[in-house]
């Protein structure tokens, strides 16, 4: 429903198709549970679909199920390191850190397909953003982000070919 643009780019663009590693439904609730909040419709959707992984897509980034509990501290910490005064929202899922100097979050109070806000270390700017305005365009940009990179693996390998 809200990510079938994401899913009809994913497919097309051939990446780790057959390596999606779904959540089932008894760990989201789970994942409900613990939060003590339902999940953004959009997010749930993900987390069925490829919620323990897809392959190489999104790898280096933790972004699956086994890391959401640790995200938020991840966080924390890395706005404390920088000397960043703000604090997540209450209701923050950080569902996405890349190699402890970025993360991503959205509100669980926020709507069914909820705006993304994002932090960086080192990129002048010292204060949390609004990166997309719903997260299935931040998906949808990430499927784009890892097809160009594969396409330029793949021109590299073709001038390696080449006498």
């Amino acid at each position: 429903m809200y990510l079938d643009q994401a899913k009809t780019l994913f497919a097309t663009l051939h990446i780790a198709a057959h390596e999606i590693s779904q959540c089932t439904e008894t760990e989201v609730a789970q994942l409900e549970q613990q939060l003590g909040h339902a999940i953004p419709a959009a997010y749930c959707e993900f987390l069925l679909w490829m919620g323990h992984g897809a392959g190489n897509f999104l790898r280096g980034s933790d972004v699956s199920y086994e890391h959401l509990r640790s995200n938020v501290s991840a966080a924390r910490e890395l706005l404390r390191e920088n000397n960043i005064s703000l604090d997540l929202p209450v209701d923050a899922l950080v569902f996405y850190t890349h190699q402890g100097y970025q993360f991503a979050y959205f509100q669980l109070s926020a709507g069914d397909n909820p705006p993304v806000y994002y932090y960086g270390e080192g990129e002048g700017v010292e204060e949390i953003r609004e990166l997309y305005p719903c997260f299935s365009d931040f998906l949808e940009r990430e499927i784009e982000g890892h097809a160009e990179l594969l396409r330029e693996a793949a021109e590299r390998q073709a001038k390696k070919r080449l006498p």
